[in-house]
């Protein structure tokens, strides 16, 4: 399967690159999770920096390893046009476009 994943601003200061397509051999639907933990293995250290806030690095395995519901900064996903907040189990499918970004805030 095939997506096409979007950063904006903050995100796409550690992916280096505005999009790019994902491809996730013999998949149909990938969750969210299977996405971030996917991008956190690319990345890397900068990008957990970027979406894990105020989090521990216990915290951090659980979410790579068990699949626990972590706060993800304040992080949103826009999948094919829908808004999301992070859920490890929300479908991501073949086709999907999936946008990456930290909500702007004031002061």
């Amino acid at each position: 399967m095939k997506i096409r994943a979007k950063f904006l601003e903050g995100i796409r200061d550690v992916t280096k690159s505005k999009q790019e397509e994902l491809v996730f051999e013999d998949k149909d639907t990938i969750s969210l999770y299977e996405l971030m933990v996917f991008l956190l293995e690319k990345y890397g250290d900068p990008f957990k920096k970027v979406i894990f806030w105020k989090i521990d690095e216990s915290q951090i395995v659980d979410f790579i390893e068990k699949k626990k519901d972590v706060k993800i900064a304040n992080i949103k996903f826009l999948i094919s046009g829908e808004m999301y907040n992070y859920h490890h189990d929300i479908e991501i499918n073949d086709g999907d476009s999936v946008v990456l970004f930290l909500p702007l805030a004031g002061g």
